[in-house]
């Protein structure tokens, strides 16, 4: 859960990459959650990602090889609520990162802020919501809740960010 000021700086940085075009590497699903856990905690972890790659393929051997998405979530915090979030009533909470893994073993990223899941993706998907831009917003409940066949989606997990 964010604060009040955190989520005003994660909202004006939502709203700032509302006309922005996908770039690999510079504008993607991964450099706008960094940006947006970076916006809410005072930190500079997007360098991690930016200019790193710049098509889908280099992108996926970056993940493979030199930052793992689920390293990166582990060392900034975050732990993996998926089952308990399954199992109950409880919502995703601003803040909460979301991951999903294709078919191809790639992961897209988005980042929970007022119940919807914001993120940059190459192509307008299946949860685009009336918004044929680059940035999609998705019901985040319905996303970790995908079948497995469907969407070319494997695993759908539901990150958040531990306080202790």
């Amino acid at each position: 859960m964010l604060l009040p000021h955190q989520k005003r700086a994660v909202y004006e940085h939502v709203v700032s990459k509302q006309h922005s075009k996908f770039d690999w590497g510079v504008n993607d699903c991964h450099t706008f959650v960094a940006e947006c856990h970076d916006r809410a905690f005072g930190t500079y972890s997007v360098f991690k990602f930016k200019g790193k790659y710049d098509s889908m393929l280099s992108a996926v051997r970056y993940q493979r090889k030199t930052l793992k998405t689920k390293d990166w979530l582990s060392d900034h915090g975050y732990t993996c609520v998926t089952d308990q979030l399954i199992h109950s009533d409880e919502t995703p909470e601003d803040g909460d990162i979301i991951i999903l893994q294709t078919h191809e073993g790639y992961y897209s990223a988005a980042y929970v802020l007022d119940g919807v899941a914001h993120s940059l993706n190459v192509v307008a998907d299946y949860y685009t919501i009336d918004d044929p831009r680059d940035i999609y917003d998705f019901n985040p409940r319905i996303a970790i809740n995908i079948q497995q066949e469907d969407f070319g989606i494997n695993i759908a997990e539901l990150w958040r960010k531990s306080w202790a």
